[in-house]
């Protein structure tokens, strides 16, 4: 069984027409941003919570997992948008780098990287560049 300290970084919970967000403040800057980034994708998409969970005495809403993995997704593109990965990437910053510049956990960076397409499209770049200084 998960223990409540370690059940979640950020969930939000509808009170009328209000939206209330709790988020965990012994997680570092960089996960916190990252989870509240994934919870205003769910508000964004306007995901349904659908599916209640139970962690220790606590009950939780969650949404589907498709809805899980759109919200961390788009979570990750309102975090740092590809021009800007692309830039960082092309002037050479590592991860760790990234992460540091824009106030994001290295893994958000490394997922970034990996999931928009940047990392091929700078290898392809350096290629090209190298085939026609030859």
């Amino acid at each position: 069984m998960v223990s409540v300290t370690h059940a979640f970084s950020l969930v939000e919970f509808s009170r009328g027409v209000d939206l209330v967000i709790v988020f965990k403040p012994l997680h570092s800057e960089g996960r916190r941003r990252s989870a509240q980034a994934h919870e205003l994708a769910h508000v964004l998409l306007d995901h349904e919570l659908r599916t209640i969970e139970r962690v220790g005495s606590l009950r939780f809403l969650i949404c589907d997992p498709a809805q899980e993995e759109e919200a961390g997704w788009l979570g990750g593109c309102l975090l740092l948008l590809r021009p800007v990965l692309l830039k960082a990437a092309l002037a050479g910053d590592s991860p760790e780098e990234i992460g540091a510049s824009y106030g994001m956990s290295k893994a958000m960076a490394r997922f970034r990287l990996n999931a928009s397409g940047v990392l091929v499209q700078v290898g392809r770049s350096k290629a090209a560049r190298r085939r026609a200084t030859r």
